[in-house]
C-alpha cells in the first residue's frame, strides 16, 4: 500500500487479509471487522483495521478510542 488510506473497502481487505469474499462479509456482519454500513455499502476505518492487525487483545467488533 503506497498511500494511506482513511477507510477501505470490503474488496482492498480482501487482499490485505487474504481472504475469501464470504469470510469478509462474514466478519463484516458479526462485528469482528469493525466498519462503518452507509446504505448497501461497509466501509472499513483504516485506523480499526490497523488496530485490529497490532493485535491488542480485544475483539475487533468492540474498538473504541482511549479517553
Amino acid at each position: 500500500m503506497d498511500e494511506k488510506k482513511a477507510v477501505y473497502t470490503p474488496a482492498e481487505v480482501m487482499k490485505i487479509l487474504r481472504l475469501s469474499k464470504n469470510a469478509v462479509y462474514q466478519a463484516l456482519r458479526t462485528g469482528e471487522i469493525y466498519s462503518v454500513h452507509i446504505g448497501d455499502r461497509y466501509l472499513i476505518p483504516a485506523k480499526s483495521l490497523d488496530k485490529m492487525l497490532s493485535g491488542d487483545g480485544r475483539p475487533f467488533g468492540q474498538l473504541r478510542e482511549e479517553p
